[in-house]
């Protein structure tokens, strides 16, 4: 296909990647036009996870790429390098991967050849795909007469590369590649490969059992079983959705079945697929594109390099301008300006039978949102709703034994919902109760050893939740918490686990891309603190990590796609602040970033799908707030956004699966039933 090499810009000095490609496509002014369609539909995308394509065309009869330079192996590297990768470990890489296709999709691009080879991994550690647009453009060859494919057979939908669940399917592949150190369907020819994924189902067994649903969602023959677009699969992978229950059987093809896009015969296949021999690594020789990123070429004046990269030199010595062409061309404006997502806007939705504040939301795996509980005005409720995103109306469910605002709700990843402690208007709670979306309705499970309310509930890695901290300001007898217990869903039990060194109530848990899980800041019995702790699940033990630069208690704690949380807003011991700060999970350290317009405590804070943070509402300090606002992680600063048609705090904030925000609820009356809709 060509070769990639890495040049520097003599006006700029920026380093970038320049692919070259075979004379022989410059040929073929079909073939051409539709590189160029591909590519610039590629170059729309805007995405931390996605190499950039700055600029192509054709110098000397040879066409080329100026692709972001990305210092570091791809992942197909890292993993012959690494061995194969933790649940924990894969989980972060596929995150990455996920947002990064979730952004082409929504650039209404398809890659059509997600694979190990075909993502690189920044010094950072971040993941970006590489190659978008290319898949569709350079893998087609110019023999289309015949059957042509597209993709590479071990890791190609058994649909063929049709559509985003194609990629999703791809992205499953590289999943299990991650965890076992091979790819699950092997063969003696691409055509056997191919079957393979069409009639014979992976073996799960080889995974461990947390991965085992998301990973099986995703390789799914059926296309429809899995999630219709990337941005649907992002919750699941941050452990905020349940992985959806099966909707429809495994189609399974006969050996004779045909396959879209597969060609007649297994020669066939062979001769579309054979790669162009690489070029030794060598320094000053070009670097192959599935090389580790360490080779080094100058396009000013290349190293002497052996008599078969002769030609390729000599072109690049008349080419010495390319790059300062694309890179001057930038600045210019010869690429689109930074697409933007626009202002978001609300609007009013169906409002809740029942005015809540401090309720629970919960996206179950059917795209319906479960409301429990929470005060209508004073008095807690036992009552719950569901909304449904397609009609925008609420409609009762079953009602929770227990009355309950202040308490914790989790989605399990059997799609139930584990509900447990809170405030019963004289008490906390230590009763739990699972609600299950297939019946409507709440059935006790077993209770924790401890009375708690404004604590916190986490879905860790291997389906159990973590209960920590909690207390009651209102309850003399109970006072802030240390502790911490486990819920297993298999026996329906909290078992005690280790204890944090400082007690937290009205503070933040936070499960990070390695399986650990941030507790941030709360109320001790001294006041508002600024120490935070690490919990492992492997060693059930809690540990010191970096303090925060300010004391926060009911503040808002978000993980990013890039594996770090945004700690944001909050009361700390006599104001409500503005200010936030990222933790980094690398260093264990909290640093600074830009504040808030308005300070905000009771607030929400939602990731969306274009990888930015809605913080809406809460109590600015005189009153509940209408205004909100979008933390950019790329810039580090927040910026306005539309405004609620509702004052609103201690609301709840539920990103649903087409992308929109729920905002329901209220403490301050009368918003305290309605619900309105953020639209990015």
């Amino acid at each position: 296909m060509g070769v990639v090499w890495r040049a520097r810009d003599e006006e700029t000095g920026q380093i970038v990647a320049l692919k070259l490609l075979r004379e022989v496509y410059a040929e073929d002014p079909d073939y051409l036009a539709r590189f160029e369609r591909e590519l610039e539909l590629a170059r729309r995308i805007d995405s931390a996870y996605v190499v950039k394509v700055l600029g192509f065309g054709v110098r000397g009869k040879v066409p080329y790429l100026a692709l972001e330079y990305v210092d570091g192996p791809s992942l197909h590297a890292a993993l012959v390098s690494h061995g194969p990768y933790s649940w924990p470990e894969t989980r972060a890489i596929l995150t990455q991967l996920t947002q990064g296709l979730a952004d082409a999709h929504a650039a209404g691009v398809v890659h059509r050849d997600v694979k190990p080879s075909n993502v690189l991994i920044g010094p950072h550690g971040v993941a970006k795909l590489t190659d978008f647009g290319i898949a569709r453009g350079l893998d087609t060859t110019r023999i289309t007469a015949t059957s042509t494919m597209l993709g590479t057979p071990a890791y190609l939908a058994p649909e063929g590369p049709k559509d985003a669940r194609s990629d999703l399917y791809s992205l499953g592949i590289i999943g299990y590649e991650l965890l076992t150190g091979t790819v699950p369907f092997k063969g003696t020819s691409h055509q056997e490969v191919i079957f393979e994924h069409v009639r014979t189902p992976p073996d799960l067994s080889r995974l461990p059992a947390e991965a085992r649903p998301i990973i099986g969602m995703l390789m799914a023959k059926d296309p429809a079983a899995r999630p219709r677009r990337a941005s649907a699969l992002l919750p699941i992978l941050y452990g905020v959705a349940p992985v959806p229950s099966a909707q429809t059987p495994v189609a399974q093809a006969s050996p004779m079945q045909p396959v879209v896009g597969i060609a007649p015969t297994p020669q066939a296949v062979r001769a579309e697929l054979t790669p162009p021999s690489p070029p030794a690594n060598a320094p000053g020789q070009p670097i192959h594109p599935a090389a580790d990123g360490t080779g080094r070429a100058s396009i000013r004046s290349p190293a002497p390099s052996r008599r078969r990269s002769a030609p390729l030199i000599a072109i690049l010595g008349s080419l010495g301008v390319i790059v300062c062409v694309v890179v001057a061309a930038f600045a210019a404006g010869f690429l689109p300006p930074r697409r933007s997502s626009g202002p978001g806007t609300f609007s009013p939705t169906g409002s809740m039978t029942t005015a809540r504040d401090f309720h629970t939301a919960t996206l179950l795996s059917d795209g319906r949102v479960l409301i429990s509980g929470g005060n209508d005005v004073s008095t807690p409720q036992t009552s719950a709703e569901l909304y449904d995103p397609k009609t925008g109306t609420f409609s009762l469910t079953g009602s929770m034994t227990t009355a309950r605002s202040h308490h914790t709700a989790t989605s399990l990843s059997d799609g139930r919902v584990l509900t447990a402690g809170g405030w019963d208007g004289s008490t906390a709670q230590a009763s739990a109760e699972l609600y299950d979306p297939k019946t409507g309705s709440f059935s006790p499970t077993g209770s924790m050893g401890t009375e708690r309310s404004s604590h916190t509930a986490t879905l860790l890695y291997d389906g159990r939740v973590l209960i920590a901290g909690g207390g009651d300001p209102n309850d003399a007898k109970n006072i802030p918490l240390t502790s911490a217990e486990l819920y297993d869903p298999a026996t329906g039990e909290f078992n005690s686990t280790g204890s944090m060194a400082t007690t937290h109530a009205n503070g933040t848990a936070t499960s990070l891309s390695d399986g650990r899980v941030l507790i941030a800041g709360g109320d001790t019995l001294s006041g508002v603190q600024t120490s935070a702790e690490l919990y492992d699940p492997k060693t059930g033990s809690f540990s010191p990590t970096g303090s925060m630069g300010t004391e926060r208690s009911y503040h808002t704690a978000t993980l990013l796609s890039d594996g770090r949380v945004l700690i944001a807003g909050g009361l700390d011991s006599s104001a409500t602040q503005a200010s936030a700060e990222l933790y980094d999970p690398r260093t264990g350290t909290f640093s600074p970033t830009g504040s808030m317009a308005t300070a905000r405590t009771n607030n929400t804070a939602t990731l969306l799908s274009n990888a930015r943070v809605l913080m809406a509402g809460g109590d600015g300090g005189s009153g509940a707030e209408t205004s909100a606002e979008l933390y950019d992680p790329k810039t580090g600063s927040f910026s306005p956004t539309g405004s609620m048609g509702t004052e609103r705090s201690s609301h709840t904030a539920t990103l649903v699966s087409d992308g929109r925000v729920l905002i329901a609820g209220s403490f301050y009356s009368p918003g305290g039933s309605s619900a309105e809709l953020y639209t990015p």
